[in-house]
């Protein structure tokens, strides 16, 4: 049998009281003594009883913050074209995170935890946390994630996207050729890399080479907490024939990810099933 501390305690309850709005829940409820029946429904912050005042009252720490922000957000550089400027280029740096509009509030608390920063809109039926402000990129958003770093492969695209804000887009260097040139072959090596529009404007500009993530161990609770938010699903399986309920949580990671998934094993100090 395995004991549970409490900061794994704490971890479990946040994400199962609080924000099951990001888990695609699968649970089963029949409340009769011979069997469970099964109800399939994604739940959101505003399905919760009470969500306004655990919303208004709740403050998150920075490492749900951080677990959350490798789930589910996105550091964006923006290159377009625009006549209005001398080299023909725009640039736009921005850290975003799009839900579902009915997780409106959670995205509200977000844009408090980081001092109100930026914006937040709904589109349809989504909801955007987005800050493009520069000071705000680099005076709030990137002395976060230093101080409580991202830990999937996502943190490579953070660091590319920081190199970006700090030694061209700030300094002014990508307002020449050669600077436009540098941050484009940054550009390159983020997310999905360059559109087709750029690959044809900058043929030969070469991508950087992208830093490789190794240490993928588990900092804190709260990352725990904040990742299983945005990407942890629970299942709860029973049989008609059986008393019994089989309790499972699921993560599905890239095959680049495989150490992360090796520290939830860690982590948890349970025995999972790994398919890559």
């Amino acid at each position: 049998m395995y004991s549970v501390g409490l900061d794994m305690i704490s971890t479990i309850l946040v994400v199962l009281l609080i924000f099951t709005s990001f888990l695609n829940q699968q649970f089963m409820f029949k409340f009769t003594s011979s069997y469970f029946s099964t109800v399939q429904k994604r739940l959101f912050t505003d399905d919760l009883p009470n969500q306004s005042s655990i919303l208004q009252t709740l403050r998150l720490h920075p490492y749900f913050i951080t677990g959350f922000s490798d789930a589910e957000s996105s550091f964006v550089l923006s290159i377009s074209k625009s006549s209005r400027l001398r080299l023909g280029w725009s640039v736009v740096a921005c850290f975003q995170i799009v839900l579902h509009k009915k997780d409106l509030n959670l995205l509200y608390k977000i844009s408090e935890f980081f001092g109100g920063i930026g914006s937040v809109t709904i589109h349809k039926d989504r909801c955007i946390f987005m800050v493009n402000g520069h000071s705000d990129l680099v005076n709030v958003i990137i002395p976060h994630f230093d101080a409580y770093p991202l830990i999937t492969q996502k943190k490579a695209d953070y660091l590319l996207f920081r190199k970006a804000l700090l030694d061209f887009i700030q300094p002014k260097k990508h307002l020449t050729l050669s600077g436009l040139e540098e941050l484009i072959a940054i550009r390159a090596s983020i997310n999905l890399g360059l559109n087709n529009n750029l690959k044809e404007s900058f043929p030969l500009v070469t991508p950087i080479l992208r830093p490789e993530i190794k240490d993928q161990t588990i900092p804190h609770g709260m990352w725990m907490a904040g990742f299983m938010s945005g990407e942890g699903c629970f299942f709860a399986h029973a049989r008609s024939s059986s008393k019994k309920v089989s309790i499972f949580i699921k993560i599905a990671q890239h095959v680049r990810d495989e150490e992360l998934i090796k520290s939830f094993v860690k982590y948890f100090g349970v025995v999972v099933i790994i398919n890559l």
